[in-house]
């Protein structure tokens, strides 16, 4: 007795565009006729369409304005590091000593 161990194929998300592609504007190929192309089943195929359609308002954002807020707040982060390692390091500075000298 011999254990077949399957392969997952993965496919990258622009092959998963291409495939959708060839279903929604080039060549309206059937559902069926892709997912027995490429092997996948129907299902699979039917979720990448609502992850392609429920994640497309991603393609038409404006990627400097998050790139903007992004750096805005790693700067903030920064700050505010740099604020509490300050206020745990003051009971050890010099100017806490008087007693000594």
């Amino acid at each position: 007795m011999r254990l077949t161990i399957s392969k997952r194929r993965h496919f990258t998300g622009a092959e998963k565009v291409k495939i959708l592609k060839r279903h929604l504007l080039l060549e309206q190929t059937p559902t069926s006729t892709l997912c027995e192309e490429f092997k996948i089943d129907p299902s699979q195929f039917h979720q990448w369409l609502r992850d392609f359609f429920g994640n497309g308002h991603a393609a038409f954002e404006n990627s400097r304005q998050g790139t903007a807020q992004t750096d805005a707040k790693d700067r903030e982060i920064a700050a505010l590091k740099a604020k509490n390692l300050f206020q745990n390091l003051a009971p050890f500075s010099p100017a806490g000593e008087k007693g000594r000298g």
